[in-house]
């Protein structure tokens, strides 16, 4: 006996191929052009152009510290002539505009000195300090034991201080000092001189490797000397004032940039590349970094030479896929095409699908549904004609008739108890397509209430929830054009089509594009087309991403009960055209905010005046019930529309979803559900809820719950951890579900029977 594979499980073998096969491409190209190769080039080049800038650095303050080794000369010819000596320093301080002012005191000093002139002040024991600054000290000023003279003092060679915020200029300020000394060796004294930096803040903000590159010049601490934003220079105590400060790109890697002198490389994982280069004779370091990806563009360029091998194997996978696809689609062209001759009448259409999947049963149950819709019309006409046959002896015939008529009406009966089972069945299909809240899936984190109502026994309204990994929740809302069972089957198509696209990851925009790009495959051209508002909520983070496909906007109602539309301009309906590129809406939400998505039955529902429902009563209803369970919230609206229409013939499928976000998951349970196999998977929830951790146990049994929904144990185990969490009515219903698909076990009864007691 052959064995039947479902749809699910072939996409899933294709898209498993198709992308082994690209991978494997992607994997030839890299390893054949070199791209790390490629890549360390580039960020060595930012590192030597790094040491570049260092080195002018270095040029700059060696020309400072020349400065005072000419001055040291001046000095020793004038070192009895204090009033020669300051005319000189204040001609040097005049030359040198990075220069603020000279000083030099020297090593005789007696707290008894005065004020020779502006700028010398002699001591008692012959000493004296000359400022070119023209300024005197006070009475408690010892010069020999200020740090820039200590600094000076046993050194043969100038040093330099750590950079300093001048109280008077608000500058960045660094001091240089030197030792004078006599041919004997003999300390005379210290010349010192004090610079702004400026220029180099001017020479650091200019530089700009890449478009998102940073480049700043810090101390050996990390702390930063120039910044864009002047506040945060020099904040020595201050974790914002530090490059290396926890939340920075450069996070915790001081050992690996201050720890040797010049260092470049990259990190994929976070995005980023750095260079730094120490410049001699100091402990400053010049640090650039920026983003990584900017600096990986140029290995675009390698990817024209091997291009013929990506090009195979991706042909190889698209030639596949195709394949795959038309096997798929046959059969549903196949089943739209019966659907539009059954349509026009032609009872005798049959639908030939020889595939043995759920399209074979779909085409099997088509056939059935023509063969009793012709085989009543056939008995009636004919039973017609008998009618007219017969009437010319209606006196005499009357009784016979009247039995026989009776019989054929018998039969018609059963006929028409038929037709209504097999669309009763119809809805049952749809009923498992549309998911009740207690279908929805359950985490600690969310709330859903929904609602669906066809305007007929079957309708093409869709809303989905579904879970994408141990952070992301995909919700969709949709509305196929027109009515009854041929939008059914539209929406059963579009659900698995967002289901499969949903399943590989992919953002809002590209989910719609190849959704849209099946759908036009499978119906373009025809009279059927939907309208779909699709988003991503992370309940990590709250972020929320979305793209709309011509559906009415998505109401985001937050806590303090403001009301935002959710919209993104543009979107076209799916299945019009093949090509169209949907673009994203982002924002984010907070616990206690809910989002309300609703098909166009609702604010286009009439009264018997004609007139409609509309957004503002929407509006002022959502307003008055913010504060109601989300179940309660979506009956209520559902109740408020049948009252404002008065009985009025309904026009359309009404179809609303509510997401109710309660608070943030954290990353370490959002993890548990994303490693394992499910038997794995299953076993850690096992621990987890024996533990007493039922909030991590039902996030990752829902995860389970979305691969494997008919599994008995998945909804037992979840049920009892619904039970832990508060959740008795979803509870039951869990375990009625595992009673039911496991009817001889009697460990469900039992946990069943206690969560029925409150005794589980």
């Amino acid at each position: 006996m052959a064995v039947r594979l479902p749809i699910g499980t072939r996409i899933f073998l294709t898209l498993v191929l198709l992308f082994a096969v690209i991978t494997v491409g992607i994997g030839i190209l890299v390893s054949f052009t070199l791209v790390g190769t490629v890549e360390r080039a580039v960020v060595g080049n930012i590192g030597r152009d790094t040491s570049i800038l260092a080195k002018d650095f270095e040029t700059w303050l060696g020309d400072k510290f020349q400065i005072l080794e000419t001055l040291k000369h001046s000095v020793l010819q004038n070192r009895n002539n204090p009033e020669a000596l300051l005319d000189i320093l204040i001609a040097k301080t005049r030359e040198e505009p990075d220069v603020a002012w000279i000083y030099y005191g020297t090593e005789a000093f007696d707290p008894r000195f005065t004020s020779v002139k502006d700028g010398v002040t002699r001591t008692a024991n012959g000493g004296y300090y000359v400022d070119a600054d023209e300024w005197n000290p006070e009475p408690d000023f010892v010069w020999p034991s200020r740090p820039w003279f200590v600094r000076a003092r046993d050194e043969d060679q100038a040093v330099m201080s750590d950079p300093y915020i001048d109280a008077n200029t608000k500058e960045i300020v660094v001091s240089l000092s030197r030792s004078v000394r006599d041919e004997s060796g003999k300390l005379l004294g210290v010349l010192a001189l004090d610079m702004y930096i400026s220029r180099l803040t001017e020479v650091v903000s200019v530089q700009k490797y890449t478009p998102s590159s940073k480049t700043y010049l810090i101390d050996a601490k990390g702390s930063f000397i120039t910044h864009e934003d002047k506040s945060l220079v020099l904040k020595l105590d201050d974790p914002a004032g530090n490059i290396f400060s926890p939340g920075t790109p450069l996070a915790a890697m001081n050992e690996a940039i201050l720890g040797t002198p010049e260092t470049w490389s990259r990190n994929r994982s976070k995005n980023l590349y750095w260079a730094a280069r120490r410049i001699p004779r100091t402990s400053w370091t010049v640090v650039t970094y920026g983003k990584y990806s900017d600096i990986a563009r140029p290995v675009l360029e390698f990817y024209g030479t091997l291009l013929g091998i990506l090009g195979a194997a991706i042909l190889l996978a698209v030639l596949f896929a195709l394949a795959e696809a038309r096997a798929i689609s046959a059969p549903i062209e196949a089943l739209k095409r019966g659907a539009i001759e059954l349509a026009k009448g032609n009872l005798s259409w049959h639908v030939q699908i020889k595939s043995r999947d759920e399209f074979g049963e779909l085409g099997d149950f088509f056939n059935q549904v023509a063969a009793s819709l012709k085989e009543n019309i056939a008995r009636i006409e004919g039973q017609r004609k008998e009618i007219e046959d017969y009437s010319k002896n209606l006196e005499r015939m009357v009784e016979d008739r009247t039995r026989q008529l009776d019989h054929a009406n018998k039969e018609l009966t059963a006929r028409n108890l038929q037709m209504e089972k097999e669309m009763q069945m119809a809805e049952v299909v749809q009923r498992k397509t549309i998911p009740q809240a207690v279908d929805l899936p359950a985490a600690p984190e969310l709330r859903f209430g929904c609602r669906y109502v066809a305007m007929q026994a079957v309708g093409g309204d869709l809303y989905d929830v579904l879970p994408i990994d141990g952070r992301r929740y995909a919700l969709l809302i949709a509305d196929v054009s027109g009515h009854g069972m041929a939008a059914a089957l539209v929406a059963a198509m579009a659900k698995v089509a967002f289901r499969t696209q949903a399943g590989l990851g992919y953002g809002p925009a590209e989910v719609c594009r190849a959704v849209n790009q099946e759908i036009h495959e499978i119906i373009g051209g025809e009279t059927y087309y939907l309208s779909a508002f699709y988003l991503v909520l992370d309940v990590v983070d709250g972020s929320l991403t979305y793209s709309n496909a011509g559906h009415p906007p998505v109401l985001l109602v937050r806590k303090d009960r403001t009301i935002e539309k959710l919209d993104v301009a543009g979107g076209q309906l799916l299945g019009i055209s093949g090509d169209f590129a949907f673009e994203e809406g982002r924002t984010r939400m907070e616990p206690g905010d809910f989002l309300l998505m609703f098909t166009d039955g609702i604010v286009e529902a009439r009264d018997p005046d004609g007139d409609f429902y509309e957004y503002g009563r929407l509006m002022e209803y959502v307003r008055g019930n913010r504060d109601s369970k989300p179940e309660d919230f979506i009956q209520g609206l559902m109740d408020d529309v049948d009252a404002f229409s008065r009985g009025a013939a309904r026009t359309d499928d009404r179809a609303a979803l509510l997401a109710q976000f309660l608070g943030y998951r954290t990353e370490a349970t959002a993890a548990i559900a994303r490693t394992g196999d499910w038997a794995a998977r299953f076993d850690r929830a096992g621990r987890l809820l024996k533990s007493g951790d039922a909030r991590s146990a039902s996030i990752l049994l829902e995860e389970i719950r979305a691969q494997r929904p008919e599994d008995p144990r998945v909804l037992n185990m979840l049920g009892l951890a619904s039970f832990r969490l508060g959740d008795r009515e979803r509870s039951e219903r869990l375990l009625e579900t595992a009673v039911l698909l496991a009817p001889d076990s009697p460990t469900y009864r039992k946990n069943l029977e206690m969560v029925r007691t409150g005794k589980a």
